[in-house]
């Protein structure tokens, strides 16, 4: 993929190319891809430096639990391969290929995993907020890469916006928690309570088909002769 086109230089791709960011004369390109290994479909978006209101970085803990995983397959299948070879016959060429088809390849695919891991860094979510929207940048993963990348965009929006207020920078764990807090008092639902016993009417009335709407979901993944997309075909039953 090319990192200059136009006018504009890439910043960021995804995993797979399918997303990236390019940074332009008076904009940001965000090109948020949907697909696997290659982009199905493009969505386009343009952030002008004078909208952006503020670019927001938090730090994950993404990284202990993926390093902790990737550590426990390279014990189990490194473990593994070890103790089938110790209790092989001499000679026996039946062990070596059962090793060669199963464990080996996962004992690699273990240890590659983890030590990108490790030399990758933190994990992050970053947002950029608009007058009209918060966009979440999904191919800006890592910290250390974040941040360089934010850093190379500052220039440009003190160019476009004037002298910025220096950065506050919150302590992870304040951050976190008070991120909790915002998304648990969303999610929050206060109902009257006059209105109780029709609410819990329509719970009872809906439970039951959300469970049979997820039973026809699964068969129909188990039983189509077509393979079906991430974004499959679902099945629902309206009233």
């Amino acid at each position: 993929m090319k990192k200059q086109f136009g006018g504009y230089q890439r910043l960021a791709r995804g995993v797979f190319g399918c997303s990236s960011l390019w940074r332009g004369e008076d904009h940001l390109l965000y090109v948020r891809g949907n697909g696997f290994l290659i982009p199905f479909s493009e969505e386009y978006l343009r952030i002008r430096y004078a909208d952006i209101q503020s670019l927001v970085i938090v730090g994950t803990s993404g990284r202990l639990l993926s390093g902790v995983l990737y550590g426990l397959g390279v014990l189990l299948f490194g473990g593994l391969c070890g103790l089938t070879m110790y209790l092989r016959e001499p000679g026996e060429m039946g062990a070596l290929v059962l090793i060669l088809l199963f464990p080996l390849p996962v004992l690699l695919l273990s240890l590659v995993l983890f030590v990108r891991t490790l030399l990758l860094g933190q994990r992050c979510v970053v947002e950029v907020q608009t007058s009209l929207k918060k966009e979440r940048l999904r191919m800006l993963t890592r910290l250390s890469f974040a941040r360089g990348v934010l850093n190379s965009l500052e220039e440009k929006i003190q160019q476009t916006q004037g002298d910025l207020p220096e950065i506050e920078r919150v302590p992870f764990q304040e951050n976190a928690d008070k991120l909790e807090r915002d998304q648990s008092n969303e999610r929050r639902l206060s109902i009257p309570a006059s209105a109780l016993p029709a609410f819990s009417a329509s719970s009872l009335t809906y439970v039951p088909l959300l469970i049979f709407n997820n039973l026809l979901y699964s068969c129909s993944l188990i039983l189509s002769p077509f393979p079906v997309s991430p974004g499959g075909v679902f099945i629902s039953v309206v009233l």
